[in-house]
């Protein structure tokens, strides 16, 4: 199963979801105090890194309202911060991704990804290799919202099962945090063993 998901739901540019983000930023600004507009470039930084100390999850929605806003050069938006300065940079830091799952982990956009989508996926036993102690299997993605598609090969070695220290999967143009890995092996009814590998969590992609 794979869902591309974000904070509020897909960005759109109709006047109802543009008028609810500008809503929630707003009243965010208020509730820290601040009613003085347009808010200058350090008052924006400041607004931010306060915001995020004392509320992180708050500060990722708004930082990725402003984001998407500013992307789409909403005017109204300026009416609250400077247009003239980098929005996208002062946010960046900011922009979070979060999902309700068990442990209601919170991911953090990394440095230079744009993309994201929240995998569930079971690879069968075709799907894996095993070379010099190195678990090797490809995970196919096709975007949900386009005819894109591409696959990102990952791996892990072997003492990394052992040591039960399997966070993070890298590979070239994507990042796959991981919340849930189990590995497991069985015979079947013709006594030929098989394999398969439960994964879940966070992919980014550049």
């Amino acid at each position: 199963m794979i869902a591309t998901v974000s904070l509020i739901g897909p960005f759109s540019e109709t006047n109802i979801i543009r008028n609810a983000w500008l809503k929630n930023i707003e009243k965010t600004l208020v509730n820290e105090g601040y009613t003085a507009y347009p808010l200058s470039e350090k008052e924006a930084k400041n607004f931010f890194s306060n915001l995020w100390e004392k509320d992180g999850h708050t500060a990722s929605i708004v930082a990725y309202q402003v984001k998407m806003l500013h992307s789409q050069s909403i005017k109204e938006l300026y009416r609250f911060f400077p247009e003239k300065s980098n929005l996208s940079n002062i946010v960046k830091k900011y922009r979070s991704i979060s999902r309700t799952v068990e442990n209601d982990k919170l991911h953090t956009m990394p440095e230079n990804f744009s993309k994201f989508a929240y995998v569930d996926y079971t690879f069968k036993h075709e799907d894996l290799v095993t070379r010099n102690d190195t678990l090797f299997f490809d995970y196919p993605f096709k975007d949900i919202d386009s005819t894109s598609s591409k696959v990102f090969s990952f791996y892990v070695p072997k003492q990394n099962w052992l040591d039960k220290d399997i966070k993070v999967l890298e590979t070239e143009g994507a990042r796959f945090e991981v919340e849930f890995i189990k590995f497991a092996q069985w015979e079947n009814e013709k006594h030929q063993r098989e394999r398969g590998l439960r994964l879940r969590g966070m992919l980014f992609m550049e």
